[in-house]
């Protein structure tokens, strides 16, 4: 029972005799003691229940900064797992690029034109490595967006203790994690290519060979960028539903809503 309905109750039953006596009787003394006896048990119960809800609050903040951890740890533990995964597909992608780049080696030994034969293993190494680099960089935004997505998982946590309906933000959250899972298996894939030319040995194709492993790098990273783009997407719209809550981390109990509506995706 609230405090505010427990005075209303109180003042009916002890206030309004009071006013209702029209000249003194023999039972005024008695009504006093009686309204002293419940102003007194009135406060105590007041007292009582402020105790009852910081108690309940501290407990609260207490399950909420657990879970949060936890979170956190997960994260950090699927981004070590992701870790070990990719210097393996790294490590096996360096064999694989220095065994096709042998290939590539004895077939220039075909070509007369000196010039050319740098080219293109200049420009061999230079895709290779652009590769690289851009894994390395998609990882450093999916982590990025993880890190977004734990935070956003808390305050979920903090607006269901508030008294909302967050089961929409929740579904909302299963599938960005399912985005950025698909991405992280996509930047693994990737990390493992090589993109050293196969090259015939013939002078004139030598052009179109190697615009065929540079067209094949510009596809399988534009690729990559699309489920990164799809990721973000699917974090930003979590965030977004999210903002529709108010005051997620005011402490002040005013702000706690008297409905629990639902939060549903923004159209």
């Amino acid at each position: 029972m609230s405090i505010f309905i427990s005075l209303i109750i109180f003042l009916s039953l002890f206030i309004s005799p009071v006013l209702a006596q029209e000249s003194p009787n023999p039972y005024t003394g008695e009504i006093k003691n009686r309204l002293r006896e419940g102003i007194k048990e009135f406060k105590q119960n007041v007292k009582t229940e402020k105790t009852e809800l910081k108690d309940l609050r501290n407990a609260n903040k207490e399950d909420l900064e657990k879970r949060k951890k936890e979170l956190k740890s997960e994260a950090e533990q699927r981004k070590e797992e992701f870790k070990s995964r990719m210097e393996e597909a790294k490590t096996k992608a360096k064999e694989q690029i220095e065994a096709k780049k042998v290939e590539m080696k004895e077939k220039l030994r075909l070509v007369r034109d000196e010039q050319k034969k740098n080219r293109v293993e200049r420009l061999e190494k230079q895709l290779n490595e652009l590769n690289e680099r851009m894994t390395d960089h998609f990882i450093k935004v999916l982590d990025r967006l993880e890190k977004v997505l734990v935070n956003i998982e808390s305050r979920t946590d903090k607006a269901e203790a508030r008294g909302w309906d967050v089961s929409g933000v929740r579904a909302m959250i299963t599938v960005a994690e399912s985005a950025i899972s698909e991405t992280r298996l996509a930047i693994e894939a990737q990390s493992a290519k090589n993109y050293t030319p196969t090259i015939s040995g013939n002078e004139e194709g030598l052009k179109s060979e190697v615009g065929q492993a540079r067209q094949a790098l510009h596809r399988d990273l534009g690729t990559v960028k699309e489920k990164i783009r799809l990721s973000y997407e699917a974090v930003r719209r979590v965030a977004t539903t999210l903002a529709q809550v108010p005051k997620i981390d005011d402490d002040d109990d005013d702000v706690s809503p008297t409905v629990s509506p639902s939060l549903s995706p923004t159209p």
